[in-house]
């Protein structure tokens, strides 16, 4: 797929580096909590999702830029612009649902849920692979995306459901 969008000259990972690098400054605009600060572990899991937020909202912005004002740097002559735009769309939700839930899954990880952790991926793995054939076989390639955004979905819904029961349990 990168092949397809990226040209050689580009760095295939840089929509991932200017993930990270949004994520490192909205870090900074956050410092970490005083350890002696009665702060709750809920705080600073709020924060980390209004980090995970500023973050993925930068490099949505950075992305629609350069395919504004820049395509040439992404986009290979001969490619429609179009399927270009629904990938860069698709894949932005599909960062979006994972920075939702990786404050809780991080939180999680912390309360040593390792188990719970661990079965909440394995629905989501099969209806990714499922939907993802599915989806490649009726509608393209770029339509087959949709298959990895259903199996983060149902990852970050049993995430959630994971967190719930552990607050009803340890809150």
């Amino acid at each position: 797929m990168t092949a397809l969008i990226l040209p050689e000259r580009v760095d295939p990972y840089f929509f991932r580096k200017a993930f990270n690098g949004m994520t490192a400054l909205a870090m900074a605009w956050w410092p970490p909590a005083d350890p002696t600060s009665p702060k709750s572990a809920f705080t600073t899991v709020r924060e980390f999702r209004i980090a995970s937020a500023v973050a993925w909202l930068g490099t949505v912005v950075l992305s629609v830029g350069i395919l504004i004002w820049f395509p040439q740097l992404i986009v290979r002559t001969g490619f429609d612009h179009r399927e270009i735009e629904a990938v860069v769309a698709i894949w932005a939700l599909i960062v979006a649902v994972r920075a939702a839930r990786t404050a809780d899954a991080t939180f999680l990880q912390a309360a040593c849920e390792f188990n719970g952790l661990a079965r909440a991926g394995l629905p989501a793995g099969i209806a990714s692979l499922v939907m993802t054939f599915v989806l490649l076989l009726v509608a393209g390639p770029v339509a087959s995306l949709g298959g990895i955004l259903a199996g983060e979905l149902v990852t970050s819904v049993n995430i959630f459901a994971l967190m719930r029961k552990w607050k009803r349990d340890h809150a």
